[in-house]
């Protein structure tokens, strides 16, 4: 009950970054078609500096009121008892996925949609699933410990997309007009 909970918050939760990654695609995807890569970077910068405003408030709430949040969804005080250390460590993932999202939404706007679906795929399978295994199984942390796989899983793909946007290899352009074919 107290994950399903937090997963209800959750979507509530993340969805400022989730809104900006989507408007820096959009933005960069025209500023980059104009020949604007500057723009570009620009409109990710901005988009993340608001995603983070808005995600850190969603992390700050979860930290001071985390029984509140979770009698938004179940009156329960046994649930709320096991939801609470899960919800302080799962919500640290606030602090990350607004830069993570806001970096994969600049390479979808520039193209690399292959790039930002793998990173997303690989965050999901390859790095939240074994973090929570390791976290809450294998190092008996518990449920506080699977609540942790998410912000590791999410600190690994912003590490991955950290990489590329600093590589330049962002603006690489993917996607040809037929003015660029002639």
């Amino acid at each position: 009950a107290a994950v399903g909970a937090i997963g209800k918050f959750n979507s509530f939760a993340i969805l400022p970054a989730i809104a900006m990654s989507s408007s820096i695609s959009a933005m960069a995807a025209q500023n980059l078609g104009a020949g604007r890569p500057d723009r570009a970077e620009k409109t990710m910068r901005t988009g993340m500096v608001m995603a983070i405003v808005m995600s850190w408030t969603m992390f700050a709430l979860a930290q001071l009121f985390p029984e509140q949040i979770l009698r938004l969804f179940a009156d329960d005080p046994k649930m709320a008892e096991l939801g609470i250390p899960y919800l302080r460590t799962f919500s640290f993932d606030y602090l990350i996925v607004p830069i993570t999202f806001c970096l994969n939404g600049l390479n979808i706007g520039a193209g690399h949609t292959t790039f930002s679906l793998v990173n997303t795929c690989m965050s999901a399978l390859f790095f939240r699933i074994p973090f929570a295994y390791i976290f809450g199984i294998a190092l008996g942390f518990g449920l506080p410990g699977i609540g942790l796989g998410a912000p590791a899983a999410s600190l690994a793909a912003m590490c991955v997309a950290l990489w590329f946007n600093l590589t330049g290899r962002w603006k690489k352009q993917v996607v040809f007009t037929k003015q660029d074919a002639a």
